[in-house]
């Protein structure tokens, strides 16, 4: 009997799906589910997507990738964050679309991302049902309903996470040492890289891996040239403050921000001067580690939760705990002889990664759950 209803649910979850997905973008277009996610409420559809067009705009100009208000590109944007190639790598291509139109195509190519992650899981799949899982986790959450609906560049991070951890799987099936780079591997981390780098967290864990090592390095040295290009090459950095300005941000983090007293509140910012530098992806990064902000109703972070129970007298340094955790885990795998435990435990390290970014990370929006979806 229970072979039957297994049997019955692998047929049936494929057509589950597929009405799903079908109401999910039913609801981009008119908003019937927006109801139940705080985010849409003051929010605005594409909101996080139009940056990147925007990015792009303001490159062809000679504007800072970074300074996203002095373009016109679509009705409204959030500020840009993410690596500077992808204003190019994404910017470019949406740019040449009507803003609409550009946002439909991501949405699309969203989607195709998704179907390409549930599809390499579920190959691993030993029976219908286990092979139809992937796709209803993948396709049938909350989180990616926020992920479509902003337009949002997470979408790549998903994909990075499963083709890091697909990876690491296929090494524990078959574990080889041949010196070669990794294909899946070695995308897996420059698309996070190029996007929102929270594969970082687990590159101690890879590193541990003989296998993977030689992948590693071909990735951080094809980032390194990729960001050298971005930062030295004017064109491609307008509107750059200079390597002694940028020695001081890196070395003085306070340096960055200005202060204006409104009434009995004091609003922080980043400078002006050096928001503009395409320094600013990795200073931002940086600094979110080090602040929690409790009254924002949209963080679903532990240092928000705690710091809001505790009135905002808990000290941060609590909240890297889980990330020097994680270290000293990852440390222990270079100790694992066996190299099919090792990119065992290394898949295990990835999974925590994206569990400390939650416990340890300010600003973790709902949709930003969407990356645990491939660990589960």
């Amino acid at each position: 009997m229970e072979k039957k209803f297994e049997r019955f649910l692998g047929a049936a979850l494929p057509y589950a799906v597929a009405v799903c997905v079908a109401v999910m973008l039913a609801s981009l277009k008119f908003g019937f589910l927006d109801t139940f996610f705080p985010t849409t409420w003051h929010g605005r559809p594409a909101f996080d997507f139009f940056s990147v067009p925007r990015a792009f705009d303001n490159l062809l100009h000679g504007r800072s990738i970074y300074n996203t208000w002095a373009s016109g590109y679509g009705p409204y944007a959030t500020w840009y964050p993410y690596h500077p190639s992808l204003s190019v790598l994404v910017g470019a291509w949406t740019w040449a679309l009507p803003p609409w139109r550009a946002y439909a195509l991501f949405a699309a190519l969203s989607l195709c991302m998704l179907y390409f992650c549930a599809r390499l899981i579920a190959a691993r799949g030993r029976d219908r049902l286990e092979r139809s899982l992937p796709y209803l986790v993948l396709f049938c959450s909350p989180p990616m309903y926020l992920l479509l609906w902003n337009g949002q560049m997470h979408i790549f991070t998903v994909l990075s996470f499963t083709l890091v951890m697909a990876d690491l799987l296929d090494m524990a099936g078959a574990p080889r040492v041949d010196g070669k780079v990794r294909p899946k591997l070695f995308w897996g981390l420059l698309v996070s890289l190029f996007s929102k780098p929270m594969i970082l967290a687990a590159a101690p864990a890879l590193l541990a891996v003989r296998a993977a090592r030689r992948t590693l390095a071909a990735a951080v040295l094809a980032y390194a040239l990729v960001s050298a290009l971005f930062y030295f090459v004017p064109p491609l950095n307008p509107q750059a403050v200079g390597f002694s300005r940028a020695a001081q941000a890196l070395l003085k983090p306070d340096t960055i921000f200005s202060y204006k007293v409104n009434g009995s509140q004091v609003n922080v910012s980043y400078r002006d001067d050096i928001v503009k530098d395409n320094l600013m992806h990795w200073l931002n990064m940086r600094n979110l580690f080090g602040v929690s902000r409790a009254d924002n109703f949209e963080f679903f972070s532990l240092p928000g939760y705690v710091q809001h129970v505790a009135g905002g007298n808990v000290s941060m340094k609590l909240f890297k705990l889980p990330g020097l955790l994680l270290l000293a885990l990852s440390l222990c795998i270079f100790f694992v002889k066996d190299e099919a435990a090792q990119a065992r435990a290394a898949f295990m390290a990835c999974v925590c990664a994206v569990c400390a970014f939650f416990l340890s990370y300010d600003s973790a929006y709902e949709y930003h759950y969407s990356t645990l979806m491939p660990s589960i």
